[in-house]
């Protein structure tokens, strides 16, 4: 049984590992202070016929020791921490930070992908002529269903048309808020040994658009097939409002008083008709099944 969610990028192992570090670290100095803790309590209990000794002054090293000891430990559990976060920040900001185009050494091959948040959906703008403008002829969008070719360097620029979202992709250890009015950049890559597994050989059927209830049964069944394969969550992990239509679904179920049907029902809008609805799917395809998928949105 996996303890954390998948990861399905290059770079993920290195987040990892320092999430075990800092727990490890954690429980070790947090469960030993509660054992000294419990240990001087009972030790120093009163006992009947013996009085606390109150010449203790803490000048001398033996009381001193106690303190100084614990702070030099933790100082060196400390720098560790921050040699692992300096190694970890530098492969997953460093290449997009340090240089004018993306630094790594296949930066030509590299796929720019804007991605735009907006009340109450993800919006993916594909660079495919390589000028970074996204609004060519050449270029594409797709609302809510994120595309990406394994083995390949994406390069997302995110921003964000009204409020506050963040944009949180679990498997990828990447979560980074989108600021209205700002470009910000980041990049992943996801390699074949990340989704060792995975059947390429039939493309994923998700719709950006439902518009009835069957859609929605299929969409729910197609992404059941390929979930933590091929399919990955997108979620916006910020609180970013609720649709003009939620006070409306709320009187709708004030409304609906003992008929659990029409609860569920107007429950289930509300759900749907704010943040909650801010999410979206990441598809992976084999680098074939890209360009065969881009031929056939542009087709329409």
């Amino acid at each position: 049984m996996e303890l954390l969610h998948k990861n399905i990028a290059t770079y993920g192992h290195l987040n990892d590992e320092l999430f075990w570090l800092v727990t490890i670290i954690i429980a070790i100095w947090g469960g030993l202070a509660m054992l000294l803790t419990i240990f001087f309590s009972l030790a120093s209990w009163r006992k009947e016929g013996k009085k606390a000794d109150g010449t203790l002054k803490g000048e001398g090293f033996a009381q001193t020791k106690w303190i100084l000891i614990p702070v030099i430990l933790v100082t060196l559990c400390d720098a560790v921490i921050d040699v692992k976060t300096a190694k970890l920040w530098a492969e997953v900001k460093g290449p997009v930070t340090t240089a004018k185009d993306f630094g790594d050494p296949s930066a030509k091959d590299a796929l720019h992908i804007r991605v735009t948040a907006r009340q109450f959906t993800w919006s993916f703008d594909y660079d495919l002529d390589g000028n970074q403008k996204f609004t060519d002829d050449a270029d594409m969008n797709s609302q809510g269903i994120l595309h990406v070719p394994v083995g390949r360097n994406i390069v997302w620029h995110l921003t964000s048309e009204d409020v506050l979202h963040s944009f949180w992709i679990k498997n990828l250890r990447m979560k980074q808020d989108a600021l209205p009015g700002r470009y910000i950049r980041g990049w992943f890559k996801i390699g074949e040994n990340q989704v060792k597994g995975a059947d390429f050989s039939a493309p994923v059927n998700l719709k950006e658009a439902l518009t009835s209830p069957e859609d929605e049964k299929a969409q729910v069944a197609e992404v059941a097939k390929h979930l933590d394969k091929r399919v990955f969550e997108i979620a916006c992990a910020e609180i970013c409002g609720s649709s003009e239509k939620a006070p409306e679904y709320k009187d709708r179920i004030n409304k609906a008083g003992d008929n659990p049907k029409a609860r569920r029902e107007a429950s289930r809008k509300l759900l749907n008709s704010g943040h909650h609805n801010m999410s979206g799917y990441m598809v992976i395809d084999s680098k074939e099944g890209f360009d065969t998928w881009v031929k056939s949105k542009k087709q329409g």
